[in-house]
């Protein structure tokens, strides 16, 4: 049964979170929690759409069965189920934001599964992007909040020395196939001192196989493949001079790009044009590129490059979590006076470019 929407100021604006609460463990979701002020509550829900006594809900990825309810192997559910919530978020005047990355819009699927796709993008009050390669063509309903740093986060935290050429590969979820050719980079390497380290949980089958090629050469490389928490993962961090975290933008990824950089690390990512914006932003010496499939060269070269670095930390201005909170703040507070205008507003053809 849905809940009629509560009266309540119009000046007091609720977020549903398509979200677990916030965790010990750094996540995307903290960024916005730090919204939560005495005009902008915050609730978290990862579920469907259910409740009408909101004023906004927020997505955080592109992965949306969560919102709609239903997995979208199934088109003809899961367009019927797209069609009850926007029903539902034009009934309840409730605003939709979505979270989304260079990478977005996948356009695989059938033609029903594609007409539900751009039903809902029409019915998207806003997109956020970390920068402007996730904008969208001919959409005035984009803007850019940065992802956050979390140099604040972790005062206090038990430190580890640095050993001197040692590659990380670390994920706060778990590590992939991409290990396979991050051991093989790492053994290429030429740099005198280079050694490996694997740290994070590892599905059963990569695990073997990792441990398989990690016996190849023990003294090189070493491995902790275990949930860790974050004072552990503050450690591995500081005792890595090069953190190597192969991917493709997820949040995943980021996660581990933004922990080493507000730890003082230099990065080793795949080239996009998000990540190449992202070393223009932090400065020389801090994110490093590879191709395709990282090789020894490159961890070579990141090496060099990082140790010839200017500076002693990157630059992460206007990335603390209380600017880029605010920043969600003031976009909540826009998409809900937009959608209230729009539905006391004359009506109006709208915007044809979509």
């Amino acid at each position: 049964m849905f809940v009629r929407r509560r009266p309540r100021l119009p000046t007091r604006v609720v977020v549903q979170v398509t979200h677990r609460p916030p965790a010990p463990i750094p996540r995307y979701v903290d960024q916005v929690a730090v919204a939560s002020c005495e005009t902008i509550e915050v609730r978290y829900a990862p579920a469907p759409l259910r409740r009408l006594d909101v004023d906004v809900i927020h997505v955080a990825d592109e992965h949306l069965d969560t919102l709609i309810g239903v997995p979208n192997t199934n088109p003809l559910r899961w367009a019927l189920a797209t069609t009850l919530l926007v029903c539902l978020l034009r009934v309840g005047r409730v605003a939709l934001v979505r979270r989304v990355d260079p990478s977005r819009h996948p356009r695989q699927g059938s033609w029903l599964t594609r007409a539900a796709r751009g039903m809902l993008d029409r019915s998207t009050a806003m997109f956020v992007g970390f920068d402007e390669t996730a904008a969208l063509p001919r959409s005035g309903r984009f803007t850019v909040i940065p992802h956050a740093h979390f140099r604040d986060r972790f005062v206090g935290y038990p430190r580890a020395a640095l050993v001197p050429g040692r590659v990380l590969c670390m994920s706060t979820t778990q590590l992939g196939p991409h290990v396979d050719a991050a051991v093989r980079a790492i053994h290429a390497a030429r740099t005198p001192g280079v050694t490996g380290r694997f740290a994070g949980r590892v599905p059963g089958e990569v695990a073997d196989r990792l441990t398989a090629l990690c016996a190849q050469h023990p003294a090189d490389t070493s491995t902790r493949l275990d949930v860790m928490s974050d004072g552990a993962q503050v450690q591995e961090i500081d005792a890595a001079e090069l953190i190597l975290a192969p991917g493709s933008g997820s949040l995943e990824h980021l996660q581990v790009v933004f922990l080493a950089l507000s730890l003082g690390r230099a990065v080793l990512v795949n080239r996009t044009d998000a990540t190449e914006r992202l070393a223009d932003d932090t400065g020389e010496g801090w994110v490093h590129f590879y191709d395709d499939v990282v090789t020894g060269e490159d961890i070579d070269a990141a090496l060099a490059a990082s140790r010839a670095a200017s500076t002693s930390r990157p630059r992460l201005d206007g990335r603390d979590l209380d600017t880029v909170g605010a920043a969600y703040a003031d976009m909540f507070r826009h998409v809900v006076t937009t959608r209230r205008h729009t539905h006391t507003a004359p009506h109006n053809a709208g915007d044809s470019r979509e």
